[in-house]
């Protein structure tokens, strides 16, 4: 899983393959005005997580000696939830590769210690359903606080009293809002 992590990681993070990823990822239109042929980005990315999901259910057929068609769907409330709270964890608002191996981590210890204290079987997919809404009310916090910033970073609206874009109202603005330095290179 590392190995596979690793890889996945570097491709994302490291190459123009998956800058053109999350460029359409993030908004399909201006990828596309940017130049990124987003269709082949789309069926590249698809045909990646096929093959991915082809090796991790050929380890769970080999795991239990048989193939079952209903094994499948009790994976998916612990993956959305792990790949939800990894968004929260390193690169807040955006999926990453180490984030979600960190969260996968978190839940099955998580969960592991709510079977061991003998807790109901219906009790993992609640600590996971809990954990996918924590990870989202975690997410709209992060991008609620960090557009909060920017808008403070813009407008200079920190306690230091700074000026801001137009702070005398006039549209202009003066060398003390500039600072000394100004145009000295």
């Amino acid at each position: 899983m590392l190995v596979i992590a690793a890889i996945v990681w570097y491709v994302l993070e490291r190459t123009p393959v998956g800058r053109r990823v999350y460029a359409t990822g993030g908004n399909i239109e201006a990828a596309r005005l940017a130049g990124v042929r987003v269709n082949l980005v789309i069926v590249g990315a698809l045909v990646a997580c096929g093959a991915i999901a082809a090796c991790a259910g050929m380890l769970v057929s080999a795991n239990l000696g048989t193939g079952d068609p209903t094994i499948g769907p009790a994976y998916m409330l612990p993956a959305f939830s792990a790949a939800f709270l990894g968004s929260t964890q390193f690169r807040s608002g955006r999926f990453n590769v180490w984030g979600t191996i960190v969260a996968v981590y978190v839940l099955a210890t998580g969960v592991k210690g709510l079977q061991l204290a003998g807790a109901p079987i219906w009790i993992p997919d609640l600590f996971n359903g809990a954990a996918l809404l924590l990870a989202v009310g975690m997410a709209k916090y992060q991008r609620a606080s960090h557009r909060a910033g920017a808008l403070r970073r813009m407008f200079r609206l920190d306690r230091r009293g700074g000026g801001g874009i137009d702070s005398d109202g006039g549209g202009q603005v003066s060398q003390e809002q500039i600072g000394p330095t100004a145009g000295v290179r």
